[in-house]
């Protein structure tokens, strides 16, 4: 399916006879492409770009080459070393004074400090975008729209992030970008997969709620197939694979995370990986096969967890608590719960304190950009 996002930008492409607009509609072309994990095709265009623009001769072709790179640095490499690309762009489109430009690079920027956990700087962010944003622009305006869904769901406010997720929804439309509209359902998702392992360690929840959430991100999926988009599916993957061991499905669980995990798609010792890691020696040792789920155990105590948020080292922690009683060894399991419940505790004083820097914004979705009605 071909966005109709895609077939302005190729049009626009084809028929300008100005060597500099030409370019411009390229990089955005290519951080497209970036952004749905067509990384081949939008490595060529940067190389492109590079040829013909990459000594500054147009301000606002070399900031979108900049983000560009930082694109594939988050999407394609998952490195969060990326960051200052982002930044760049930013800081080189508010010292020019383009207003569009400010908006999508800092909407952008608030991506990445999000997933960081940066808030404070994810706040100033925020403020730049929403201070720079005009009627129409329809790129910036769905991205800080679906990064502060994002926010609010983070922060367990599912009705504020609604609210921007429906905004997000109405801009990505109106600019005719299909596979943007998959993030919301891919975000939603997984925010709503890692928020119900952070509370089944308080409460019981229901099976049928825990279902509801694969069938979210299956759904995801199938969307995020049909539109072509195929970054960051692994992180679907693997919230997928911690739903089904809520569910108690661990032969389903431990098949996906073999896979998974052999495809070498997540990067070592991320969170994403270390909770599949996690998930697959709890499956491991609740189907009975102890030796490999203590040579899991071992290995994933080995791994420091500090760079991890705390959300992240708590459902790890909690995994293999419930790895360690499995498989006989409580004096380990009652370690990794302590230590389980003390970082489940700083994650809700962290979620606390981000909510409050960004609760103005939950009333916006209705009047947004200084020129919007």
């Amino acid at each position: 399916m071909t966005a109709g996002l895609v077939k302005r930008l190729l049009n626009a492409i084809q028929q300008s006879d100005n060597s500099d607009v030409r370019a411009y509609r390229t990089a955005e072309l290519a951080c497209y492409w970036a952004r749905i994990g067509e990384f081949e095709g939008a490595k060529k265009l940067l190389l492109q770009l590079r040829e013909s623009h990459g000594k500054g001769e147009h301000a606002k072709v070399s900031i979108l080459i900049i983000l560009l790179e930082g694109l594939l640095k988050f999407y394609n490499d998952l490195d969060p070393k990326g960051r200052d690309r982002f930044e760049r762009a930013a800081f080189l489109s508010e010292y020019f004074g383009f207003q569009d430009l400010t908006a999508i690079t800092y909407s952008s920027l608030a991506h990445i400090d999000f997933n960081m956990c940066r808030f404070k700087e994810f706040s100033q962010d925020i403020d730049k975008c929403l201070g720079s944003l005009r009627r129409e622009n329809y790129d910036a305006e769905c991205r800080v729209s679906l990064v502060l869904g994002d926010a609010f769901l983070y922060c367990q406010y599912p009705s504020q992030s609604q609210a921007w997720y429906e905004r997000s929804r109405i801009a990505y439309t109106k600019l005719g970008d299909q596979a943007a509209i998959g993030a919301i359902t891919h975000n939603r998702s997984a925010l709503r997969a890692s928020n119900m392992r952070l509370a089944i360690q308080e409460l019981k929840i229901d099976d049928s709620e825990i279902h509801e959430i694969g069938t979210e991100i299956k759904s995801s999926m199938s969307y995020q197939s049909i539109v072509g988009q195929r970054s960051l599916n692994n992180i679907l993957t693997a919230s997928l694979i911690g739903v089904e061991v809520c569910m108690r499905n661990f032969s389903v669980a431990l098949e996906s995370s073999n896979i998974l995990l052999s495809s070498d798609s997540i990067p070592k010792h991320t969170g994403e990986h270390l909770m599949v890691m996690s998930d697959q020696a709890l499956c491991l040792a609740k189907l009975g096969q102890n030796h490999l789920a203590s040579e899991a155990l071992l290995a994933i105590r080995k791994i420091d967890l500090e760079a991890l948020g705390y959300d992240d080292r708590s459902i790890i922690a909690w995994t293999l608590s419930e790895v360690a009683k499995e498989l006989g060894l409580h004096l380990e399991a009652h370690e990794l719960l302590k230590s389980s419940r003390l970082s489940l505790a700083e994650h809700k004083s962290k979620i606390k304190e981000f909510y409050l820097m960004i609760e103005t914004h939950q009333a916006k979705p209705a009047s947004m950009g200084r020129n919007s009605s």
